[in-house]
């Protein structure tokens, strides 16, 4: 029982000392040694993680503290390396490395089940949800810095790539070819982080949808993480650095509609059919046919003016203040009327972002006028 109490606490002390050694200067000087270290001192936080937060299975153990080993030692490889090396910190080595990693995942829910025998019956189900919501939690939370340091690392191959540029004739003439041919040479690297940053985004609203009730307004906490993808050569092509917020706007948006469209055409069937456990919070405000059309239409009145707006962080095009002037008073309506949470934040968006767009014309204008 006590060495069960204190190993955990043993193994914290190990990863800091880890972490210690791996900052040093003797450790900068070789990349093997870096990446050891930074493996022993994520393996050593995995452990005090499982040992301390999760149902006791040492193979289930095992597996958190080598998920935690494949990240740091692919964060240290990102921290030390401009990713085009040999060997430790190549290209191939890293995507190995990270390939292992996200692997693990559904490796582990798949073992799940038959690790935790030695739980007693009467609590496995617990033990499985608690393992789950500890293993998404981890995951998403290694997939954000990982996501993190590459967005950081990317971002100084593109300043690196216009600092040379600005030194070079020839480059200058060429920057449209010079910045396509740094996309290409550092295109790995930018999925992989686009990958991670998705993966975290994945994990944080499967656990907020299914382990603490899906509240609508959390997207706008959990959306920013969106802000880490960057531009690559496949489903992000088009996303440049003027472009970053569209996505999270765009995820907004589609995640407060989707929810509200659950909630007024589906959640009633699903309930009736046994499908899912019924919601009296909800569904105490929409139990007529007239309830659930207000607010479909409180709904429909917010659309016109989130499109404008999305479309406006894509390619940066005011649309006329005309419009602006009529979607306001219409977005507020859904803030007064609407009985759900969802629709009435988008209501609220729809005001935000009709008053921004009015204030950046009249900028515009007042700007223009100091030429004429």
């Amino acid at each position: 029982g006590r060495r069960r109490r204190t190993w955990p606490a043993w193994c914290l002390v190990g990863a800091a000392a880890a972490a210690v050694c791996f900052l040093s200067d003797a450790a900068r000087r070789n990349a093997m040694v870096r990446s050891l270290l930074a493996g022993m001192s994520g393996a050593m936080a995995g452990l005090y993680f499982g040992g301390t937060y999760m149902p006791k299975s040492y193979v289930l153990y095992l597996l958190i503290a080598t998920s935690c080993l494949l990240a740091c030692v692919f964060i240290a490889s990102i921290a030390s390396s401009s990713g085009r090396g040999k060997g430790m910190q190549g290209a191939l080595y890293m995507q190995v490395v990270f390939t292992l990693f996200v692997a693990l995942l559904p490796s582990s829910f798949m073992l799940q089940p038959y690790m935790l025998k030695a739980v007693r019956s009467s609590h496995r189900t617990e033990a499985l949800e608690l393992h789950r919501v500890g293993l998404l939690a981890l995951y998403a939370a290694l997939s954000t810095l990982i996501a993190f340091f590459i967005r950081l690392r990317v971002s100084q191959m593109w300043l690196e790539q216009g600092k040379g540029s600005r030194h070079d004739v020839a480059l200058r003439q060429r920057g449209v070819q010079s910045r396509v041919q740094a996309m290409e040479d550092n295109d790995w690297l930018a999925s992989l982080g686009n990958i991670s940053a998705l993966l975290a985004f994945v994990l944080c609203m499967w656990l907020n949808l299914g382990y603490m009730n899906g509240n609508p307004a959390s997207v706008f906490v959990l959306a920013p993480l969106l802000l880490l993808l960057s531009q690559d050569n496949g489903l992000f092509r088009s996303l440049s650095d003027k472009q970053r917020y569209f996505p999270v706007v765009a995820v907004s948006l589609a995640f407060l509609v989707s929810s509200a469209m659950f909630e007024l055409l589906l959640r009633g069937f699903l309930e009736k059919h046994h499908l899912i456990h019924r919601s009296k919070s909800i569904r105490m405000e929409l139990t007529s046919t007239i309830a659930v059309a207000k607010n479909l239409a409180m709904l429909a009145l917010t659309i016109p003016g989130h499109v404008m707006f999305a479309g406006f962080l894509w390619n940066f095009r005011h649309s006329r203040d005309f419009y602006w002037v009529i979607l306001l008073p219409l977005n507020a309506l859904p803030v007064i009327l609407a009985d759900l949470q969802a629709v009435r934040l988008l209501g609220v968006l729809g005001v935000v972002a009709g008053i921004l767009q009015l204030f950046l014309s009249y900028r515009i204008r007042k700007f223009g006028l100091q030429f004429v």
